[in-house]
């Protein structure tokens, strides 16, 4: 059912309390809780109207439930804008008024959800990186294992076969100790297994600690590049910035070269070649010509020469 969804404050009341509820009829709601022997009327601070109205306000009324006074009232100690941009948020407002504008109170508003949603970000992708740890490093741990435990208990029915002449009367003796290797080996394996990966868990936590607020992850921001967080919660460094650029220039600098070869051949410069001397062979005295070197090969006789007998 549609209706309208309200907040309300009442300067009578101590700061920070505002009224969040619903009604068709604001005016009149407003007159009627005057009457109630409060010492000053209330004031509409923001409306909304939106579907389903109750189950919105129950919406509304569970995501600022730690700011409720009392789960038989509906005032709630917060501000104004947080209780706009809850209900905003909760869902689509299909028209709306809002009677008491602070725009610097709801953009600190916006800064810290945004604020408390890359937090949340921050701690979700590092409690990521601890499961990813201790995958990676848990390999080496020693599991249980089922046919291990089985083939032991067949090992106790093949080392024992007298076990038939002894308890043919109580089978259930017979049981009891063919389960005694395989127990022991299960209560070793499980107690090494689960200290193990209690370490590992432990040391995950010290390299990969949880933020407690957003100071902790992202500092003041400054003009002198200081760090920042992006959308998906992670830091980003002027180190890392810096490294981007110049991987970005190195990258344009080389399409910019491609560019120029394919589009501009005649304005390469050309390869300098080292000048070609002219020699005897001393083998068939053929003359020949080549490319300084300590070694040079006749065209004819195919036989190396040495540069020093030729000068």
């Amino acid at each position: 059912m549609e209706g309208w969804l309200y907040v309300m404050s009442n300067e009578s009341l101590r700061p920070g309390l505002v009224k969040i509820g619903r009604s068709n009829d604001l005016r009149q709601h407003a007159r009627d809780l005057y009457t109630r022997g409060v010492a000053a009327p209330f004031k509409i601070a923001y409306r909304g109207f939106v579907e389903e109205c109750e189950a919105i306000e129950k919406k509304v009324h569970l995501a600022l439930e730690d700011c409720r006074l009392s789960s038989e009232r509906d005032f709630f100690e917060c501000s104004i804008a947080k209780a706009i941009l809850t209900i905003q948020e909760s869902s689509h407002i299909m028209s709306e008024d809002v009677y008491v504008k602070d725009e610097h109170q709801l953009e600190e508003e916006k800064k810290a959800r945004k604020q408390d949603k890359l937090l949340l970000q921050y701690n979700e992708k590092t409690k990521k990186d601890r499961k990813q740890y201790i995958e990676d490093e848990g390999i080496w741990l020693d599991k249980p294992s089922f046919y291990i435990t089985i083939f032991l208990g067949l090992v106790a029915f093949i080392l024992f076969p007298q076990m038939d002449e002894y308890f043919r009367d109580n089978s259930a003796i017979k049981w009891f100790l063919a389960a005694i290797p395989p127990y022991i080996y299960w209560h070793f394996a499980s107690k090494k297994y689960s200290r193990n990966y209690r370490e590992l868990e432990t040391k995950a936590e010290k390299l990969y600690p949880l933020a407690s607020s957003y100071d902790t992850i992202a500092p003041p921001e400054s003009s002198d590049g200081s760090s920042e967080i992006t959308e998906d919660g992670q830091r980003s460094t002027p180190e890392e910035r810096l490294i981007e650029e110049l991987t970005f220039s190195e990258v344009k600098d080389n399409s910019n070269e491609a560019n120029l070869t394919e589009s501009e051949p005649d304005a390469l410069v050309a390869q300098v070649t080292q000048p070609k001397i002219s020699w005897v062979c001393h083998y068939c005295a053929t003359d020949n010509s080549s490319e300084p070197a300590n070694q040079v090969v006749c065209i004819r006789c195919n036989r190396a020469s040495s540069m020093e007998h030729i000068l």
